[in-house]
């Protein structure tokens, strides 16, 4: 299977934009590409370091390269999905998966701070997230955090009548 770029798109809103839970969950405008491209560009050469959340396609799909070239190939791949897809495939996932979807906004609120800020895990935040959870234990909730952007796109992907 190819690079996917609408899961991409969507860890991206969401982690990195400073509205991107209210973009996901159409309560503001969809990013344009010249924030993207800001995002991208922000984040991979923050301190000189590398992103390995953020990928540039290519043979292997390797860790960010040096260069971001171009926000395009995600511009056409939500042509073909659309943010409406996306908003509505949020909505069904968090509506259906009531846990996960919690975790995800806890963990992009607490530990990610959009915004463009330097990120961290700190292990009080971790707790504070696990006992607004019902105790979930610390794997739990990073492949909670993982899984949520790629069952996003997947459910975006899907014909709506199809959601239910």
């Amino acid at each position: 299977m190819g690079h996917d770029y609408i899961e991409e798109l969507i860890e991206l809103v969401a982690s990195r934009h400073r509205d991107g839970l209210r973009i996901l969950s159409g309560e503001a405008p969809p990013p344009t590409k010249e924030e993207l491209r800001e995002i991208f560009q922000h984040h991979r050469s923050q301190s000189g370091r590398t992103d390995p959340a953020i990928r540039v396609p290519g043979k292997n799909a390797a860790p960010q390269a040096v260069a971001v070239e171009s926000v395009d190939p995600y511009f056409s791949a939500l042509q073909v999905v659309g943010w409406n897809a996306i908003v509505a495939a949020t909505s069904n996932f968090a509506q259906d998966f009531k846990d996960m979807w919690k975790v995800f906004v806890l963990y992009i609120t607490l530990v990610e701070k959009p915004g463009w800020t330097p990120r961290s895990e700190p292990t009080s935040v971790i707790i504070t997230i696990s006992q607004k959870t019902g105790g979930l234990d610390i794997k739990m909730i990073r492949k909670y955090r993982k899984d949520v952007p790629g069952r996003i796109a997947c459910l975006a992907r899907m014909p709506q009548r199809f959601l239910f």
